[in-house]
């Protein structure tokens, strides 16, 4: 056998990509199709580069570029070559590295792509089970660091040697021994691909296979297990004879000569080196950074941006996008690092950029692709993305594009549709000499409180007693009657109903058992029924399920043009849909104040068939009297949630607001006293507007030696008032209401804080029609309407 020399030169020039902070991994941009690689061959006898398998035929050497020899060292760049394409004249390509920075560089040939090759330590711990049969495997064995010099070439030159030894037999015929073959026993079949020299030594895999091989290879051995076993004929006989070989080194060759002296073969063993395989790689600083974007990858793209060789480091584009355009660019980054990645710009809403499938195949010369999916733009905001590619030894250098789309353009919008426009500014106040109701004209007016249907309005709870009379007994009747039932004993009157410590309260006698004493007009006497539940004065049925038929039931004579008897004509009370449209969709709550409760929350509504708006509620103080405060903007149809950040709702003047006072809320309260008399129990039952929201104290007293009884309230507090909103809605026994905590949750009285679980709110409560709120009017006439 012949010892072959032959020399590989690799002129190759690496091409890399940036990693970047986005921590968008694996952005698969390849060596682009400029490359090219030029390889030329020479050596002795003859080599031919075409020979399919040989001992020193080189298929494809892979490069690794590390940052040093540490094993936590990273791996920054690796270019794979094939060379399954050569010709006599050589192999096309051609590689750039950026410039700067100082690498540790391995190199191996004939093997597969390695992978999970992240750190030195990785690679140093790669382990092969070649079966001899093809191309053999082989090292860098002279891997060294280089630094790389801007606009200058740093030659290396790289000797490749075999992982393998080879053994051959020599001088048969001349010794006389014919039909010679030989095996190997100890063969070892595996191999670190990188020796582990230390000093005179080197280690093997520890789960390394041995046996008996028929092909003339070993992996390294330094167990002096390997024993050649040559066979053949001599002299008519058998011949057989064992070679221990004490050390198998990679890339040696170990040659038995058998001689014969006087009739007795004596094998003599050689070993020298294999054959010396070397390499001339030159790699050139630069960056050759380039990235495309392309709707159809077939087709030239829409944008090039190449990385200048000089003067300013930064190159981009910008790619103009139209509003109404879906599109889809495929974005592509020349490089040949496996580890390369992209950083970008925030994506806006409904954009995607997705990476390409991550690629672990022999050879990355295939083109990897980012796919950006751009929507069609509904807002009037221009839309921006940009991408960045970034040389991974130069943070200054990149390549970048712009993807800008347009701004869909502001539509024509009719602000006469504001849904806020039809709301009066003020609240309805009622006027007892004329018995009608007005809408005042500042919303800071205290609004007059109404039971549902009736047209009467009261200020608060003690204008809701409607002031009293004095009889020729010196007792006091109530215009607006509450309840005062007369109990004789002993031929005297027991007296239940309210008043002070100096006089009685009581009321002229009156039925509850029908409807009549509340059918009255003209008469306003009568607040509550308590035999109806005390929900409404109402008896029975025949009472109507709306507010206009509530009113024509009470005898209401005179009606306003739209009839619901109580709002000046052009307006009327607001229906349960007309509040949904100027309420958050859900209702809100909450243990702090309104204020914060809101805290100028922002919805976008929609009026199918009239107009897209923006509406934000916030609660405002004035004089220590809360306002709920609405704001409306109409806007294009087209406009989306993340544009209503971007209003400015100070200063627009399209803008429309509204306040709601909290004009407070009076109750039907009712309640059972229990007094005695000679031992007798008596209850004594009140029945009185009270705040919807208080605090009192109630004593149940004795006059006449004990014959008479008048309960005293006392102590009253309304915190109703200045804190809660209530708006009556006309098809249903229910308000729009608000409530404030800011100065009543920490209420404290008689010992403890009765409003301690109170929370702030906004939305729809339901509400007895014997109690009272306010009435905010609404108009569908243009003419009315004020902004």
């Amino acid at each position: 056998m012949k010892n072959i020399i032959s020399r590989i030169m690799i002129l190759a020039m690496l091409a890399s990509f940036a990693a970047c902070s986005s921590e968008l991994d694996n952005a698969g941009g390849y060596a682009g199709d400029e490359a090219m690689v030029r390889m030329n061959f020479t050596g002795l006898n003859g080599f031919a580069v075409t020979r399919a398998v040989d001992q020193t035929a080189v298929e494809k050497v892979t490069v690794y570029l590390f940052e040093g020899t540490e094993e936590s060292s990273e791996l920054k760049y690796t270019l794979p070559v094939t060379l399954s394409d050569k010709t006599e004249a050589g192999l096309p390509g051609s590689f750039k590295v950026p410039e700067g920075g100082t690498y540790h560089v391995e190199a191996i040939a004939n093997a597969e792509m390695l992978t999970g090759i992240n750190t030195y330590g990785d690679f140093l711990a790669q382990t092969t089970m070649a079966a001899f049969d093809g191309n053999l495997l082989m090292q860098g064995a002279t891997a060294q660091d280089i630094t790389l010099a801007g606009g200058q070439t740093t030659t290396l030159s790289m000797e490749l040697v075999r992982l393998a030894a080879t053994f051959q037999v020599e001088g048969a015929v001349e010794a006389g021994v014919s039909d010679v073959a030989f095996t190997l026993k100890g063969a070892v079949k595996k191999s670190y691909l990188v020796k582990h020299a230390d000093g005179d030594s080197f280690t093997i895999p520890a789960d390394v296979e041995t046996g008996e091989s028929t092909v003339p290879y070993s992996y390294e051995n330094p167990e002096n297990s390997t024993v050649m076993v040559i066979t053949g004929t001599m002299n008519g006989a058998a011949y057989r004879t064992e070679v221990p070989v004490a050390q198998v080194l990679r890339n040696h060759l170990y040659t038995v000569k058998l001689v014969n002296n006087s009739g007795i073969i004596e094998p003599e063993l050689t070993v020298t080196d294999w054959s010396e395989i070397s390499s001339s790689l030159e790699i050139g600083a630069g960056s050759a950074l380039m990235m495309t974007a392309a709707t159809d990858k077939t087709q030239e793209p829409e944008a090039t941006v190449v990385y200048p060789e000089e003067g300013e480091l930064k190159s981009t584009q910008t790619v103009n996008v139209a509003a109404d355009a879906a599109a889809t660019y495929y974005l592509y980054v020349k490089s040949a690092n496996i580890e390369a990645a992209l950083t970008h710009t925030t994506l806006p809403d409904g954009w995607t950029l997705a990476a390409p499938a991550e690629t672990r195949a022999d050879y990355l010369w295939e083109k990897g692709y980012w796919t950006l999916t751009i929507p069609a733009n509904a807002t009037s905001e221009e839309r921006t993305l940009t991408v960045t590619a970034t040389n991974k030894l130069i943070a200054d250098a990149t390549v970048s594009i712009t993807f800008t789309q347009e701004g869909k353009e502001d539509e024509e919008v009719d602000h006469s549709k504001n849904p806020l426009l039809k709301w009066a500014k003020g609240d309805l106040v009622y006027d007892k000499s004329s018995q009608t109701s007005s809408i005042a004209s500042s919303y800071q007016t205290q609004g007059s409180l109404y039971q549902w249907g009736r047209k009467y309005g009261f200020t608060d709870y003690k204008d809701a007693m409607g002031g009293y009379w004095t009889t020729s007994q010196g007792r006091r009747r109530w215009y607006y009657a509450v309840q005062g039932t007369e109990y004789q004993l002993n031929n005297d009157f027991i007296l239940s109903a309210t008043g002070s410590s100096n006089g009685y309260d009581d009321a002229p006698s009156y039925s509850y058992e029908t409807n009549d004493n509340f059918a009255n007009d003209e008469l306003p006497i009568y607040f509550m029924n308590q035999n109806t539940g005390m929900t409404d004065y109402w008896l029975g049925t025949g009472g109507g399920s709306t507010w206009a038929e509530r009113a024509k039931a009470c005898g209401a004579k005179t009606a306003n043009d739209v009839g619901d008897y109580v709002c000046p004509d052009g307006w009327r009370i607001p229906t349960k849909a007309d509040f949904a449209k100027i309420k958050p969709t859900e209702a809100l709550r909450g243990d702090d104040g309104l204020a914060s409760v809101l805290n100028n929350r922002v919805e976008l509504k929609k009026i199918e068939g009239v107009c897209s708006y923006a509406i934000r509620w916030s609660a405002e103080t004035v004089s220590k009297k809360t306002y709920l405060r609405i704001d409306a903007l109409v806007v294009p149809d087209g406009f989306q949630e993340s544009e209503l950040s971007g209003i400015d709702w100070e200063n627009n003047e399209n803008v429309v607001t509204r306040y709601f006072g909290a004009n407070g809320f009076i109750h039907a309260f009712y309640h059972v006293n229990v007094g005695t008399v000679g031992g007798q129990y008596f209850t004594f039952p009140v029945a009185r507007p009270m705040p919807g929201t208080e605090t009192h104290n109630d004593v149940l007293t004795t006059y006449g030696g004990g014959r008479y009884f008048t309960v005293l309230w006392k102590d009253i507090t309304d915190y109703s008032v200045n804190n809660d909103g209530f708006y009556w809605v006309s098809d249903d026994k229910m308000a729009f209401t608000f409530n404030d905590n800011t100065r009543v949750k920490d209420v404290y009285f008689n010992g403890n804080y009765p409003f301690g679980n109170r929370v702030s709110l906004l939305g729809f409560s339901e509400v007895a029609a014997q109690d009272c709120c306010s009435i905010r009017c609404i108009t569908d006439d243009p003419a009315l309407q004020e902004k």
